[in-house]
């Protein structure tokens, strides 16, 4: 979907607005991106990424957690 929309000022401010299609929630922070060809990319911040991770994105599962130990593998 590609749509024109002007720049104006406010303040020292340029400001862009965006279009309600767009469904943008009123508050939500973003993280501001210019690229060396002029391109500007809005990146969603999140709250807390490891709440919307799949289990075992992030870690391995414990595949020897039920094997005893032998020996001195525990000695401190």
């Amino acid at each position: 979907m590609v749509m024109k929309r002007k720049t104006r000022k406010q303040g020292n401010s340029i400001m862009i607005n965006l279009p309600a299609e767009f469904k943008v929630e009123e508050g939500k922070e973003y993280s501001l991106i210019k690229k060396k060809n002029g391109t500007i990319e809005l990146i969603p911040q999140i709250e807390n990424y490891f709440d919307q991770a799949n289990p075992g994105q992030f870690y391995e599962p414990l595949e020897w957690e039920d094997i005893e130990s032998k020996g001195r593998e525990m000695d401190i």
